[in-house]
């Protein structure tokens, strides 16, 4: 009886540290997983982005001219379709805008939902203007995505200028490559942005 006693006391404390073992493998397993999702493609000891992990082979690039204006590219979410289809037939068709050297082009990120994967696919397929950078799309990772359509933009494009904007704005297409045609060739180094008037200035420095 008692070596049937001391037989089941050690068969419990190896199925308790068997179960601790698992439980912590487990988590490394996990832990492994959210950096690599969370990852800033930083390797050790190097400090900045690592700019070609950024770059997709999954998903076709837009072609682009090298000779254009302007290149608009717009920040969205996989899963905004309608409002990429709105810009399709408004700001961003070229019939709606003024006739020039200017396409726009969306910046998504990689998506763990395999349906609204397949949807990215056809999409690009039909509109050959959407950019994927390999990394998950999620607000933490915005800065990777806009870092990944600025390095695309300057080395595959070459555009005379570049505007980041999301898909929840209005870009004035009508105006801004006349606006920035007119500024050609004298304007170098050309920043636009939000101008406030004075008076703003002056509440917002309060």
């Amino acid at each position: 009886m008692r070596r049937a006693g001391c037989l089941k006391a050690l068969f419990c404390l190896f199925i308790f540290f068997s179960l601790l073992l698992l439980w912590n493998w487990g988590s490394q397993v996990l832990e492994e997983g959210r950096r690599f999702w969370l990852s800033d493609f930083a390797p050790p000891g190097r400090k900045g982005v690592d700019f070609p992990s950024l770059f997709s082979t999954d998903l076709p690039e837009p072609k682009c001219r090298t000779d254009l204006l302007l290149l608009i590219l717009v920040t969205t979410h996989p899963g905004h379709r309608d409002s990429r289809n709105a810009i399709r037939k408004t700001w961003a068709s070229p019939s709606t805008g003024t006739s020039g050297r200017w396409r726009a082009v969306f910046l998504v990120g990689r998506t763990l939902d395999v349906e609204l994967d397949w949807h990215i696919h056809h999409e690009q397929k039909m509109n050959a203007d959407i950019l994927m950078g390999d990394y998950r799309d999620s607000y933490r990772n915005l800065t990777l995505k806009v870092m990944h359509g600025m390095k695309w933009a300057v080395e595959r494009c070459r555009p005379r200028y570049i505007l980041k904007t999301d898909d929840d704005c209005f870009v004035n297409t009508h105006y801004l490559p006349s606006f920035l045609r007119d500024r050609l060739p004298g304007t170098a180094h050309l920043y636009v942005g939000a101008v406030f008037p004075e008076q703003k200035r002056a509440s917002r420095s309060v």
